[in-house]
C-alpha cells in the first residue's frame, strides 16, 4: 500500500445541496441539518479495495473544543470532561446508498440516506471503520450504478 497524503477538509453545516440524489422530503425527515458536511465535498473522492495498490479514504477527527483560544464558543475542559462524562457522545455519519425498487423498470436503483452511528464514553477512544461499495445491477436491458 502506497503512503496517501492528507489534507484538512473544513466542515460546514449540512444542506440540501450535500445531498443531491435525494428529494427535499427525504432531507427534512432525516433531520440532517443539524450536522457538519464537508465544505468542499465535490473534490472528495473515495476509491480502491483491499487487493488494489492505491485506495483513497477519509478519516474524519473529533477533538475537544479549545477554551483557550474559543471562550465564547467553547466551555472550559471541566465541563467538557463533565459533560461527556455524564452523556456520552454520539457520533453518526450519513450517506447516500441505492436500494433496489422492485417493479421500478426505467430506475430500479433509488437513493436512500444511511445514518451509521458509534456511541463513545469519557474513558475510551474508538476507531470505527465504513465501508462502502458501488451498487450495480445487471438486468435484461442495461446496467444501472
Amino acid at each position: 500500500m502506497e503512503l496517501q497524503n492528507s489534507i484538512e477538509v473544513e466542515l460546514e453545516r449540512c444542506t440540501k445541496f450535500h445531498f443531491p440524489a435525494i428529494s427535499q422530503k427525504e432531507y427534512n425527515d432525516a433531520s440532517i441539518d443539524g450536522f457538519f458536511c464537508p465544505k468542499n465535498y465535490t473534490d472528495l473522492y473515495v476509491e480502491g479495495s483491499f487487493i488494489s495498490k492505491t485506495m483513497t479514504s477519509l478519516s474524519f477527527v473529533a477533538k475537544k473544543c479549545d477554551f483557550q483560544n474559543y471562550p465564547r464558543k467553547c466551555g472550559t475542559k471541566k465541563e467538557i470532561d463533565n459533560f461527556i462524562s455524564d452523556n456520552g457522545l454520539n457520533y453518526n455519519i450519513y450517506y447516500i446508498e441505492n436500494y433496489i425498487s422492485i417493479g421500478n423498470y426505467s430506475k430500479p436503483l433509488q437513493p436512500l440516506i444511511i445514518n451509521k452511528y458509534k456511541f463513545f464514553q469519557w474513558n475510551n477512544m474508538k476507531i470505527t471503520n465504513f465501508f462502502l461499495q458501488e451498487n450495480i445491477l445487471k438486468t435484461d436491458i442495461a446496467f444501472f450504478h
